[in-house]
């Protein structure tokens, strides 16, 4: 599915894009990726090099986390500090990728909808990179989603992105980046711990309010929370415990938190 996506959004204006591509990727990464782009001839294949790049900084963490002697599918039971390095590189790289490739694909909006909201942005909320691509009703959320985190002093990512290049709903970056998917899904009710439209931004934006550690996200949730977790949203039940702390978050915006639910995030909120 994404990569259809990509291969028609690359389809339009393929040499212009290409070109920019190599201009913007040029200045964070190796030569062999360029060489690979300058030597694309088609669509598909800028498509295919350019998802392969993105997930295969995955590949190498992944195989170290994983143990290769008694059971090759088993993760590790404790993160060393080599881990959280290796991490912390992967995610940084990444980060770089993907703002110099929206960058280079950015489309200006036109709609005056937009671009008003994207100003208000940059003047009010300091995003030094806006690119909400004349999707209006995403834009009317994101706006929402960075007042209500600033009213509650919440630091806001410099970059905020509507990116035809993304298969989840959101992701967020660690260099202060957000990317929202152009093809927003509906979400059916309790996926998610809240119900309300802005729920995907905000819940990007705090992102930025968790450690960026490995050993953070694969924290032990202690078992007088477990109901909590698992009531608080289907997405909480499955997900790690950024996630878990995350989902927390964004509800106590928007709709405030149990009792219950105040503590296990009291418990997570280690930047308190």
């Amino acid at each position: 599915m994404q990569l259809k996506r990509n291969v028609v959004f690359l389809s339009q204006d393929f040499v212009s894009k290409k070109q920019k591509l190599i201009q913007e990727l040029s200045k964070v990464c190796d030569k062999n990726l360029i060489t690979q782009i300058e030597n694309a001839k088609t669509p598909v294949e800028l498509a295919k090099i350019l998802l392969k790049s993105e997930y295969s900084m995955f590949r190498e963490f992944r195989r170290c986390m994983l143990q290769s002697e008694s059971n090759p599918k088993k993760l590790l039971k404790h993160v060393a500090l080599e881990l959280e390095q290796m991490q912390y590189n992967n995610r940084a790289q990444r980060a770089k990728f993907i703002l110099a490739r929206e960058k280079a694909l950015h489309v200006p909006s036109k709609n005056p909808k937009v671009i008003a909201i994207e100003n208000i942005l940059k003047e009010q909320y300091g995003c030094k990179f806006v690119s909400l691509k004349d999707n209006e009703d995403l834009a009317k959320k994101v706006l929402k989603a960075y007042e209500t985190a600033s009213k509650n002093r919440i630091k806001t990512p410099e970059n905020v992105i509507v990116s035809d290049f993304m298969f989840a709903n959101g992701e967020h970056f660690s260099n202060e980046t957000i990317l929202l998917n152009k093809y927003q899904e509906v979400l059916r009710e309790g996926y998610t711990s809240t119900n309300s439209d802005l729920h995907v931004p905000l819940h990007e934006i705090l992102h930025g309010t968790h450690p960026y550690l490995l050993s953070f996200s694969r924290k032990k949730i202690p078992a007088q929370f477990k109901k909590v977790r698992q009531e608080l949203s289907e997405y909480s039940a499955i997900s790690q415990t950024h996630e878990i702390f995350t989902e927390l978050y964004t509800k106590k915006l928007i709709d405030d938190l149990n009792p219950d639910e105040q503590a296990l995030f009291d418990y997570l909120n280690f930047f308190a």
